[in-house]
């Protein structure tokens, strides 16, 4: 189950981020509920800096919890829309790209190096394609 709660006065395609975040899940085979919470960039900020030292805000931050919960993905609709005019791609896409790349987070990649960084992303690509 996907739980989302939106805290930002962004329209968000609520029913399609359900529907990605629920095909990743079913397919890692995991029955856990993950929670997926889109906040201000000043929340987010607040939050990125306190936890990952790091100032300003970034697009997504995932965080780890105990079964029944999967975990939790806090997204910046702000941060991810100005990602996504960089990036050339529509904000749908790149809030997509962002919610898949907070659950493989959940699920124990990263991209410290390399060899897992080229991982994500061919996940990501194999879960955005569906």
């Amino acid at each position: 189950m996907v739980e989302i709660n939106n805290r930002t006065d962004y329209e968000l395609p609520i029913d399609e981020l359900k529907s990605s975040a629920e095909r990743v899940l079913a397919e890692r085979g995991s029955d856990e509920t993950l929670s997926v919470a889109f906040l201000s960039t000043k929340e987010m900020t607040k939050l990125n800096e306190h936890y990952r030292k790091k100032k300003g805000p970034t697009d997504v931050l995932s965080f780890e919890a105990d079964s029944p919960l999967l975990g939790e993905i806090l997204i910046c609709p702000r941060v991810v829309e100005n990602n996504a005019r960089k990036a050339g791609l529509s904000f749908e896409e790149e809030l997509r790209k962002v919610l898949i790349h907070g659950i493989l987070h959940l699920f124990g990649y990263d991209h410290r190096n390399d060899t897992e960084k080229k991982e994500m992303k061919r996940l990501e690509k194999k879960y955005l394609s569906g």
